[in-house]
């Protein structure tokens, strides 16, 4: 099943979706706007022309016959959109081909099929259903009308609407169109023929039937955009997870360079920088092990030297400070390590890690009580790292707080928390973050004669981060400091 991407307002997916939704959206609705006007204009042409050919057919065919078939003829040539009748006297209507375009277009087609012999006059009409059509015969000025209803009886002159009104009204059942004109021609003899025509509406309207074909194609564009935000984003979100692995874990498999060109060519460069940070990491590991490594043999002659000194307080000093010099190439070392996280992970039973430690500092008189719980189900972590990580807590709360409570628990299966509190002075809340960079000792509330690197909790929170998780630090309510260990199950 493909999953759809979130849309949140201003987001990336978002923005990319309104663009490519609403340009093709639009796109589409100027093409159907575009195409409905080009069918219109053809159909007006194609209607046009049909009826100009008729009238040039019915023309021809009366002026061949004697004036009483006419009338039988004209009988039968009656049609809904169109109507045809005989005039032996022309009304005064004047022809408006050179004022309306309309009527300009008729007077065009009708003239590719009469030549001079028989004359026309084109007017366009008032559409079906306005007052100038239902008042009367349109074709027929006002004060013609008049004149021939002046003497007529009331009721004759009733009929004469009435006929009129349901004329009107077959019509606009039949054909409802809006573009309705009258074409006269005069036959040889000087009778006139009119045709009184009416275009439908319906014929050059939105057809019904496309509006389910329209729905679909927006529809199609509405997923097309989505795959679209989905296949443009998905690199931006596997380097967002990539970059938050190779936080937690500098070790982790590099990016696969597939996909299109700019693509892999964005994952190449990941994977050089991230292979240049491992080298970079690994290059300082191994120059500070070189360091220790090389500093002992020094250091162990400076120890044998200072032994033979005579003067005890010099002989003492000497020796607090190359102890000194050795705890802090040892927990530089273990810094280091801590950042490059190189230990697997293993199923660990933590209450049983955690009663270990407390044996081995209640063996050594220190303070350490682990709260008594249910035993945890076995947990993946990296064992050394994970002990060297508790090692340098208990020791702080031991060494600054007095004493060192352990307690563990797992939440919902899915991640590992270890606290360790004190009953010391704590750590005043705006220094809780700046404890945790490397060398930072806080004199008003740490002992410096005590001993320390500065590096302890550094090291625990690179080892937490190295697991995927973190180091948190809290005042507790009573006095005292809770340094929590959360360790997910799976920081890859």
């Amino acid at each position: 099943m493909i999953a759809l991407p979130t849309l949140r307002p201003f987001t990336l997916s978002t923005r990319l979706f309104l663009i490519l939704f609403g340009g093709l959206a639009a796109a589409l609705l100027v093409s159907a706007a575009l195409f409905q006007e080009d069918r219109g204009k053809a159909l007006h042409t194609v209607g046009g022309l049909h009826v100009a050919q008729r009238v040039a057919a019915v023309v021809q065919l009366l002026d061949s016959l004697e004036p009483h078939e006419r009338r039988r003829i004209v009988r039968g040539l009656q049609m809904p959109w169109q109507s045809v009748r005989l005039i032996h006297r022309a009304p005064p209507m004047p022809d408006m081909s050179d004022s309306d375009k309309r009527a300009a277009m008729v007077r065009t087609l009708l003239s590719r099929h009469l030549d001079e012999r028989w004359p026309f006059r084109v007017i366009v009409r008032a559409p079906p259903g306005s007052d100038a059509m239902d008042s009367g015969p349109p074709d027929i000025p006002a004060e013609i009308q008049e004149k021939r209803m002046k003497g007529a009886p009331p009721w004759a002159l009733k009929a004469m609407r009435h006929q009129q009104r349901i004329k009107n009204q077959r019509l606009r059942h039949h054909l409802p169109g809006d573009f309705s004109f009258i074409a006269q021609v005069r036959l040889q003899d000087g009778v006139w023929a009119e045709f009184q025509n009416h275009l439908p509406k319906e014929a050059i309207s939105w057809p019904s039937n496309l509006l389910w074909p329209l729905m679909l194609l927006f529809l199609a564009v509405l997923i097309l955009s989505f795959l679209a935000v989905r296949l443009l984003t998905r690199p931006l979100r596997q380097f967002c997870q990539a970059a938050e692995a190779l936080g937690k874990d500098i070790h982790h498999p590099p990016q696969p360079e597939t996909g299109p060109p700019e693509v892999r060519q964005a994952a190449r460069a990941f994977n050089g920088m991230q292979a240049r940070v491992v080298r970079y990491v690994q290059e300082r590991t191994h120059l500070l092990a070189a360091l220790s490594h090389d500093l002992k043999t020094p250091i162990t002659r400076m120890r044998l030297r200072t032994e033979l000194l005579e003067d005890d307080s010099a002989r003492e000093g000497l020796l607090k400070d190359l102890a000194e010099m050795e705890e802090m190439t040892r927990a530089s070392l273990d810094y280091i390590k801590g950042m490059e996280g190189m230990e697997n992970r293993q199923r660990m039973d933590i209450t049983a890690m955690l009663e270990n430690l407390q044996t081995e500092y209640q063996e050594m008189g220190q303070p350490v009580t682990l709260k008594e719980r249910a035993a945890l189900p076995p947990f993946p972590v990296m064992p050394q790292s994970l002990k060297r990580a508790l090692t340098n807590l208990v020791e702080n709360a031991v060494r600054y707080g007095g004493n060192a409570e352990l307690d563990a628990n797992i939440k919902a299966d899915t991640s590992l928390e270890i606290h360790v509190r004190d009953r010391g002075p704590g750590i005043s809340e705006a220094d809780l973050s700046r404890v945790l960079e490397p060398f930072v000792r806080l004199e008003s509330s740490r002992n410096r004669h005590t001993g320390g690197t500065g590096l302890g909790l550094s090291i625990a929170s690179n080892i937490a981060r190295a697991h995927g998780g973190e180091l948190q630090l809290r005042n507790r309510t009573n006095g005292g400091l809770c340094a929590t260990l959360v360790l997910p199950k799976s920081g890859k």
